[in-house]
């Protein structure tokens, strides 16, 4: 069977934009792809409104561990057989052009990862922003100072989501442990773990201010406060930004500068998300170091036991509904 260019991969638990992110997976100018779709639901509604597409591109299956962090995507990895890798998530949007503008990046550089520019929309399609790390028109790789200095130091994912990088299947799939940083599989921020595993072992992150794809806001998103790991995208800042001055991408000054808009995300939601607490506590004493000592790691296990408890709690309540 001949390699796909690109595998389009889409992990699907929503129906309501689903249809839409399909027909724009079905749209790109790269017609040479494969588009997977891993239902992580427990009914047999995705696999009915695929049934609409008439194109062999479409590949259905089924996660078998439905409803555990990490699993779809980690099956949608396995299942694909393309030279890249496209995530597409099932309420965001390709523009036509996404994956042939990221082709083109990574096959004119050294590159193992490109990114384009984002929208972002509404629940309607509606634009509120169209937010770009670089100039209009400006295309290049990403730097040191770039990626961990103003990005991680400053906690802010300026690259943008899945849905907006291409990525190639050989090196991902070469990489142990893509997801995780100091031997932790992060929670919520997998996509800047992933980042900063290209970034430190030499693969090169490349991109382009043109914009490729639409990220969709809305009040039933993963990455929502109503989500059971929502305090793990706040958290786990603080962790990238510690290993990245242990190893010492960052240095003790650069972490200190980005300390406020740590603290200010802490504060900001604690209040839905009580062990965020702990984490302004620690850092409030002067005592506390830059690193993952031992004392901060503890507090993370009791952070990660607590999102476990409430997303199990959610899974029951949905079996019970």
């Amino acid at each position: 069977m001949k390699t796909p260019l690109v595998s389009i991969l889409i992990p699907a638990f929503r129906l309501r934009w689903l249809d839409l992110a399909v027909a724009s997976a079905l749209a790109q100018t790269v017609q040479d792809c494969e588009i997977i779709v891993s239902d992580d639901t427990a009914s047999d509604d995705v696999a009915r409104l695929l049934m609409k597409w008439d194109d062999p591109r479409i590949v259905y299956i089924k996660n078998p561990h439905r409803g555990l962090i990490g699993t779809n995507r980690d099956h949608l990895i396995a299942h694909a057989r393309g030279k890249y890798l496209k995530f597409l998530f099932d309420d965001d949007v390709l523009l036509p052009k996404s994956c042939e503008l990221l082709v083109q990046l990574i096959e004119q550089s050294h590159c193992g990862l490109a990114f384009h520019s984002r929208y972002v929309i509404d629940d309607d399609g509606k634009v509120g922003s169209a937010p770009s790390y670089l100039a209009k028109g400006e295309q290049r790789e990403l730097t040191h100072q770039d990626f961990f200095v103003n990005m991680v130091g400053n906690c802010a994912n300026l690259i943008g989501e899945p849905s907006n990088i291409l990525i190639r299947s050989d090196i991902l799939k070469s990489m142990p442990s893509p997801f995780t940083v100091q031997d932790r599989r992060m929670v919520f921020l997998t996509d800047v773990a992933l980042y900063a595993n290209f970034m430190t072992s030499g693969q090169g992150i490349i991109g382009t201010a043109q914009f490729g794809s639409a990220f969709r806001i809305h009040g039933d998103q993963t990455s929502g406060q109503s989500y059971a790991g929502f305090s793990a995208g706040v958290f786990e800042w603080e962790v990238i930004r510690r290993w990245s001055v242990g190893n010492g991408y960052l240095s003790d000054s650069q972490f200190i500068q980005g300390k406020s808009r740590q603290n200010q995300m802490y504060q900001q939601y604690a209040k839905n998300h009580p062990e965020l607490l702990d984490f302004i506590s620690i850092n409030s004493r002067p005592s506390s170091t830059n690193h993952l000592d031992k004392e901060f790691t503890e507090l993370l296990d009791l952070a990660y036991a607590r999102i476990a408890i409430r997303q199990q709690l959610r899974r029951q309540a949905d079996l019970v509904i």
